[in-house]
């Protein structure tokens, strides 16, 4: 089933309900960048039938005390998952509030995000709890028609459980290339030389399930005139991939490394400076990095996998299956590019 807006899957989910208990915490401080900002953000901005109100790590209680007294409340949960042991000390605790709420008669709604986690840990185990998951939640939510047989699959889901509501689109604000460059560059003190070259950009947290080393590999390949930007923080635990991209900016000045937190204010700017937007997943169902390129209307290279499937029609996004693929993809846009400079 397909619905439009959040609103139309709680009415499927419980119609009487009028607080939605969110997990995790939303960023309002990110009000343009923050996924779960922008998939609530009708129902916090125009306060209408729905109370938003987002629960921490520490106050999953609230949601179950909520459960003794009434029903008019649905719990929406979103990446239950964990990258270490600290993370994992926590799950019990987790775990126990949802199967109390469950038990008591609460309404609970999953968004599937991915199939594994990111960084590949954990398989079996998160395998399991997601299967678990899956059966206590009433309705799961997916972002395309494309995942709902790879979620029934995966995690013994029926596909009449599952609601499609699409990924929340990101506001753009579009400037000219060479100034966003100019002006991106400024914040950090990096040289301004070469910006009418034709740049990559590989943004967002970098960790190495985004296989960042790899297609940096494949991008230095290609004899053409360009630069290659990579920009964003490193992920926790991602010490090994910052090195390995440091010995090769040592190596290679084509590269323009920026491992840093970028606030909101100067996405725009980041994204208008690209001419192609590269993303190399190892895996991935969804992917918020192809969603803001897409509202920036930049050039975008991805895999095929997931449902990123969805966008083979679309004549901006070029999807890849193989490293041969993608090198020659690249040449070839590099090529024209360079050609119209």
């Amino acid at each position: 089933m397909e619905v439009l807006s959040l609103s139309d899957l709680y009415k499927k989910a419980n119609n009487k309900a009028r607080t939605i208990f969110v997990v995790p915490l939303i960023r309002y401080n990110l009000k343009k960048t923050d996924y779960l900002y922008l998939l609530y953000q009708d129902l916090i901005e125009t306060k209408g039938n729905y109370s938003v109100k987002p629960i921490s790590v520490f106050s999953h209680f609230r949601f179950v005390i909520a459960a003794l007294f009434n029903k008019d409340h649905i719990l929406h949960y979103h990446w239950l998952e964990f990258q270490d042991l600290r993370a994992l000390s926590a799950m019990p605790y987790k775990l126990l509030c949802i199967a109390l709420y469950h038990l008591l008669g609460g309404t609970i709604v999953w968004t599937v995000h991915n199939l594994t986690p990111h960084d590949r840990r954990y398989l079996n185990l998160h395998k399991r709890l997601h299967r678990w998951m899956g059966k206590k939640a009433d309705i799961v939510h997916v972002h395309s028609v494309t995942a709902i047989p790879m979620v029934s699959e995966k995690f013994g889901i029926e596909p009449s459980k599952m609601v499609v509501l699409k990924h929340p689109d990101f506001p753009a604000e579009i400037h000219s290339t060479t100034k966003a460059r100019e002006r991106f560059l400024s914040f950090f003190n990096r040289s301004k030389e070469d910006i009418q070259l034709p740049v990559l950009l590989m943004f967002g947290q970098l960790s190495a399930y985004k296989g960042i080393i790899e297609a940096i590999t494949i991008i230095l390949s290609i004899d053409l005139p360009f630069k290659l930007w990579i920009v964003g923080p490193i992920k926790k635990g991602q010490d090994k991939l910052h090195k390995q991209i440091m010995d090769l900016c040592y190596n290679d000045e084509r590269i323009v490394y920026i491992p840093k937190f970028i606030p909101e204010d100067r996405y725009p700017y980041l994204l208008s400076s690209a001419d192609i937007c590269v993303f190399n997943y190892r895996s991935i169902l969804t992917s918020g990095g192809v969603m803001m390129a897409r509202s920036y209307q930049r050039d975008i290279v991805a895999p095929y996998m997931g449902i990123l499937k969805d966008y083979q029609t679309d004549s901006s996004v070029s999807l890849f299956e193989t490293d041969e693929d993608l090198y020659n993809i690249l040449q070839h846009k590099l090529t024209q590019l360079n050609g119209k400079s």
